[in-house]
């Protein structure tokens, strides 16, 4: 693919070319050939504005790009899956979140993970907020 810096660089050089013919064409009688020539550089204009809003185009997909991807990643670190009896992000580095409250309102609320007796005998994980208690799976 041509870069559109390249396209308009040639084509400024074609349009030069263009204005060399227009003069040469002026010593000539024949009004086709000089109708020619000026069409052509009215062509390349057109196209050189072209290729400008295309290069526009193209920077502003880039930045669109760029934005999706980074709203892409966050929402990757954000999604929540479900592992060991809880949810965690898809990263596994934030959690465990309630599952109760987290599906029954939309709410994250952290987990605490119990220790010593509670944990043996009643839970891994307790919600402060709605006092639900949580195993792990692998138990």
């Amino acid at each position: 693919m041509v870069d559109p810096g390249t396209a308009i660089t040639l084509i400024g050089a074609a349009a030069s070319t263009v204005k060399k013919l227009i003069g040469l064409t002026k010593d000539i009688k024949n009004i086709e050939v000089n109708s020619l020539v000026v069409d052509l550089q009215g062509n390349l204009v057109d196209l050189k504005s072209e290729i400008v809003d295309l290069k526009e185009e193209i920077l502003s997909l880039r930045e669109k790009n760029v934005l999706l991807e980074q709203q892409a990643k966050q929402r990757d670190e954000t999604e929540l899956v479900e592992q060991e009896g809880a949810y965690w992000t898809k990263d596994m580095k934030k959690g465990p979140y309630c599952t109760a409250c987290f599906d029954s309102n939309g709410e994250r609320n952290r987990l605490t993970e119990l220790k010593g007796l509670l944990k043996r005998e009643i839970a891994d994980y307790e919600c402060k907020k709605c006092t639900g208690r949580f195993h792990k799976k692998s138990r």
